[in-house]
């Protein structure tokens, strides 16, 4: 199962809420069923969430499980000129 999230890393509130509470869900289901959902934590800043940044912010949420995406510039201007 995928479990998709959109946000971003400079969001104060609703963004750390929400993946403390996904973070928080998988833990409760514990290693084997959790290992079965790959929650995907999708930038919608890809400018500013860059690799590295989603490698610093996602540990927050001390969760394995948590699988950071981001797009490069180009990528999001060619999908916004469509």
């Amino acid at each position: 199962y995928k479990l998709v999230y959109f946000g971003y890393t400079h969001c104060k509130d609703t963004c750390p809420a929400t993946l403390q509470k996904i973070a928080g869900i998988l833990q409760k289901l514990g290693p084997e069923r959790a290992a079965k959902i790959v929650p995907l934590f999708i930038t919608v800043d890809p400018a500013r969430d860059t690799p590295a940044v989603l490698a610093r912010y996602l540990p927050r949420f001390h969760s394995r499980y948590l699988v950071g995406l981001t797009g490069t510039p180009a990528r999001r201007n060619a999908c916004a000129s469509r």
